[in-house]
């Protein structure tokens, strides 16, 4: 079971995605969007798409990520299963925790666009419990030297698409 409290954002302010291993919940990336500053976001949709499918997704805003999020983003958040996070107002801040192609597990909103409600800068509190696979769970049928070290690799780095999928994987050698 994953313990959320044991993760730390950085100080910087925008967009955070971690993603962590579905079997040791270690971080595999951490990456902080500024969506304050406009186009910074850009990369976002790039990211997400690039996550092998089981792996653990963590999304938090710190500080505002709503003035410069666009619209292709907000729409990628809702076919990720966002229920609210898609619809974040300026002035708002949300907490989201999922598994990539799988559901999410929580997801918490606090939209005070107006500051009338006195939560500008307030955090977001979830809590969920996320079980963690054993890593037998994933087995290539591929064997030899290279799939060794693309399992070895695979468990220390996301990003890189099927190359690192548990089923279906792209080939390291192509067939002549």
């Amino acid at each position: 079971v994953l313990n959320t409290n044991k993760l730390q954002l950085s100080e910087e302010n925008g967009l955070h995605i971690l993603v962590l291993s579905q079997y040791d919940a270690k971080v595999l990336i951490h990456r902080v969007f500024p969506t304050t500053a406009y186009g910074m976001s850009l990369g976002i949709i790039p990211l997400l798409h690039s996550i092998a499918p089981g792996r653990i997704l963590v999304m938090a805003v710190k500080n505002d990520a709503g003035l410069n999020l666009s619209k292709p983003i907000r729409n990628y958040f809702k076919t990720m299963g966002a229920q609210q996070s898609h619809n974040l107002p300026y002035h708002g801040y949300f907490a989201w925790i999922s598994t990539v192609g799988g559901s999410v597990l929580a997801e918490g909103i606090i939209n005070d666009s107006s500051g009338d409600l006195g939560f500008i800068l307030s955090p977001v509190h979830i809590q969920v419990q996320v079980p963690l696979m054993e890593p037998e769970s994933c087995r290539s049928s591929l064997v030899g030297p290279l799939e060794v070290a693309r399992s070895q690799f695979c468990q220390r780095y996301d990003g890189y698409g099927d190359l690192c999928a548990c089923f279906e994987q792209t080939p390291l050698q192509i067939p002549t």
